[in-house]
């Protein structure tokens, strides 16, 4: 009783949604906490707003393996209460999701639903999904008009970079915080990405991938590899790395360091047979060749919110 005592007072988000109605959230149906006390309107219009985020998430996996509890505040002190900061939505141990309330939109909740059912389908076996890729995926699969233009557009991307981002929780969030532009940075990264290699049903190739203990394609892990980390594994100067980075890019016509690592393949100028743990080879387009599905699910909790959220800004 003590170890559950001192869980709620250290993780409350945890505690809150482990036990939404032991901090007085109401169930207005099964996996649907509200606070309570809502003018049945109000109860309706949330209700609304989560099914439409539900089905831009199935709408992009081609259906749902997921189906995280949803705990949503219309008022600053209830979304405190349960451990809720200043972020609108938040994923908590990728099986819930905790909506602020400037969270109750379409957009914001899709975002973290689709946080959980990534992680659903990766299953705890899977290797380390970089979060830049996780969180422009989010962006993609809600498509937050703040990070990314409309699909008719076609280039969709507000910002764009060359340079390597965050791969870890806390790279992400520190970069986040210092750099407005990184959602958008990260979502256009995963929408030229998803462009190149056939749309959703590369991410779902990639799950399959990654869920039977496949590594990263080349194209995805080189975009994660930072000029720091190659100048140390070349043991040059970083700043050596940007020049040459540079030139390479310049002489070749190409626009990032993905598209560097395309053109290698594609001229010899890496071993084509490169495999992955798994014996499967990994094409030089950077797509992950097609093999039968098999199911699987994740039975553990994926990362903690308070040890790790996945926040939407």
């Amino acid at each position: 009783m003590t170890a559950v005592a001192g869980v709620a007072v250290a993780f409350p988000s945890v505690a809150a949604t482990t036990c939404p109605g032991c901090y007085g959230m109401k169930q207005v149906r099964p996996g649907l906490y509200l606070e309570p006390g809502l003018p049945a309107a109000r109860e309706r219009q949330v209700t609304e707003v989560v099914d439409a985020a539900g089905r831009r998430v199935a709408d992009f996996y081609g259906g749902r393996r997921s189906s995280p509890d949803i705990l949503a505040c219309l008022t600053d002190t209830c979304y405190q209460k349960i451990g809720g900061g200043r972020e609108r939505g938040i994923a908590v141990l990728n099986r819930a999701v905790m909506l602020s309330p400037n969270g109750i939109d379409p957009v914001i909740a899709a975002h973290e639903m689709s946080h959980v059912e990534l992680h659903a389908r990766l299953g705890s076996g899977a290797g380390p999904m970089p979060q830049w890729f996780d969180e422009g995926l989010a962006v993609v699969v809600s498509g937050d008009p703040r990070y990314l233009k409309p699909e008719t557009a076609g280039n969709r991307c507000r910002v764009s970079t060359q340079e390597a981002l965050p791969r870890t929780l806390d790279d992400w969030l520190r970069t986040a915080k210092a750099d407005r532009d990184t959602y958008a940075k990260a979502a256009c990264r995963v929408s030229r990405w998803l462009q190149a290699n056939g749309g959703s049903r590369a991410v779902l190739e990639l799950i399959e991938h990654l869920a039977g203990g496949g590594e990263l394609p080349t194209s995805l892990a080189a975009a994660s590899r930072s000029n720091t980390e190659i100048a140390a594994a070349l043991t040059i100067e970083e700043g050596t790395v940007k020049t040459h980075v540079a030139r390479i890019l310049s002489k070749l016509g190409l626009r990032t360091r993905v598209h560097a690592v395309i053109y290698a393949y594609e001229h010899g100028l890496a071993p084509r047979g490169n495999r992955a743990r798994t014996g499967r080879p990994v094409r030089s387009d950077g797509k992950i060749p097609a093999r039968r599905r098999t199911r699987f699910s994740c039975t553990e909790p994926c990362s903690s919110r308070d040890g790790g959220p996945h926040v939407t800004a």
